[in-house]
């Protein structure tokens, strides 16, 4: 689909930096763009090869843009909303009515991998542990990784913070688990198939990583599996060696490795890595598109 002239209003941009930077690579057609947050107005952010000064939120006035990516800062959604304004939600936060809300790129993830189980036979229960890199909560993740290893290498003291529960450098922190089984819940429905989940934040810039054990209803082969995974659109499945997250980096798909079969054929486990970045910056993409055909 090919899109107008945008009057495009990006929110938390900094917090962001990542994802902007992926986002500006898309090329999107702009009449007007203007970078906002609330805390860091007058510095320069970068987007299609230009340097943008940030406006402050606070002072931004929602008719000037017709279509908005918040990135972060979700409380002003309901301004933009209020001034006629598409929005589109990239925070990984809940759902805001009337917003369009870019799926969180470990839950595609799953998804995608199930699906191609699901391809090979019918699936009685799912169990995953997805590793999720700090850029999934933008600059401050990234930042804090960085400070954190300087003050190691350093032997100076290491500042937690608030972006994680523990130290994240040369560390795994796990996620608060009530809300992953909250999560796990929502997601199972939707795959319609049991499913437990582990989450935890890992100690690596780029690259979301998930290792998935499931079973089947009835024995399945290797052979089957694999065609299975060879056929669904996204996956690029490695038939020797291993798949790790820099290998995934820059790229589109979902990278499979380790795809095994047990001998009875009734459980099978895969190894996956994305560049959660990209996939997220795709998929912001495609929710913008469907903000703009929204009447």
């Amino acid at each position: 689909m090919s899109m107008p002239l945008l009057k495009l209003a990006v929110v938390g941009c900094n917090t962001a930096a990542g994802l902007l930077e992926t986002l500006s690579e898309l090329k999107l057609p702009l009449a007007a763009f203007y970078p906002l947050d609330r805390d860091d107005e007058g510095e320069l952010v970068s987007f299609g090869g230009e340097d943008w000064p940030v406006m402050a939120l606070g002072d931004f006035n929602w008719a000037s843009a017709d279509v908005a990516i918040f990135l972060s800062q979700t409380e002003a959604i309901a301004d933009a909303l209020a001034a006629g304004c598409k929005v589109v939600d990239a925070s990984n936060g809940e759902p805001q009515r009337g917003a369009v809300q870019v799926p969180n790129v470990i839950d595609v993830l799953l998804a995608r991998l199930v699906g191609a189980f699901k391809a090979g036979g019918e699936l009685t229960t799912v169990t995953a542990t997805g590793l999720l890199a700090v850029s999934q909560e933008g600059q401050p993740g990234i930042d804090k990784l960085s400070e954190q290893t300087r003050a190691i290498f350093a032997q100076q003291a290491v500042e937690v913070g608030t972006t994680y529960a523990k130290r994240i450098a040369f560390n795994l922190v796990p996620q608060e688990q009530q809300a992953v089984t909250a999560r796990a819940a929502k997601l199972s429905r939707k795959l319609g198939v049991p499913l437990s989940l582990q989450l935890a934040h890992v100690p690596v810039f780029y690259g979301h990583s998930l290792s998935v054990a499931v079973q089947f209803a009835q024995p399945v082969t290797a052979a089957a599996l694999q065609a299975a995974f060879t056929q669904t659109a996204g996956i690029y499945l490695l038939e020797r060696g291993v798949a790790s997250p820099q290998d995934a980096i820059g790229g589109e798909q979902v990278w499979v490795s380790q795809l095994a079969v047990a001998e009875d054929g009734l459980s099978a486990s895969a190894w996956a890595v994305v560049d959660n970045s990209k996939l997220s910056a795709l998929l912001t993409l495609a929710a913008l598109q469907a903000a703009l055909e929204a009447r």
